[in-house]
């Protein structure tokens, strides 16, 4: 159903609890360590990524694979 579709979960460094739940269960961190708890001091530069993604205009095409019930 979702066939050459890629996704990414854009996460505001403002919104972190700091909990390390996320960095926890990621299943990417079986491989590797795709997601680490740093400072945020360290992240605030990342802001503008999770500001981009938020900004991005919703596909029809993507939006017709999960019709509301």
């Amino acid at each position: 159903m979702l066939d050459g579709l890629y996704y990414t979960m854009a996460i505001s460094v403002l919104d972190c609890t700091g909990c390390g739940s996320c960095a926890n269960v990621c299943p990417g961190n079986n491989k590797a360590d795709t997601l680490v708890m740093d400072f945020l001091e360290t992240q605030l530069d990342e802001q503008k990524n999770y500001d981009y993604a938020a900004g991005l205009a919703e596909k029809q095409a993507v939006l017709d694979k999960f019709p509301a019930t």
